[in-house]
């Protein structure tokens, strides 16, 4: 589905999941040539809309502190 407003693709509540589209498929939901690909400014329109094509990775909690923590728990402090 394409928002009317923003003319930019929107999420749908889909079933069926993109891996089982036909390449073919996929290029005509997003509107997109497969032989010539993007624009260099539709790539950046896409970009600025949607964002970097990233992951967002949290940063690790340290095992150390983890052992530590789990002294603050007054059942641990029991079973020990």
């Amino acid at each position: 589905p394409v928002n009317e407003q923003t003319d930019h693709l929107m999420v749908s509540n889909r079933r069926r999941p993109w891996g089982l589209e036909t390449p073919e498929t996929v290029a005509e939901r997003l509107k997109v040539d497969v032989r010539r690909g993007l624009s260099w400014r539709e790539a950046n329109d896409r970009m600025n809309f949607v964002g970097p094509n990233e992951f967002q990775v949290k940063e690790q909690e340290p095992l150390w502190k983890k052992y530590i923590e789990q002294f603050q728990n007054p059942l641990i402090l029991l079973l020990l």
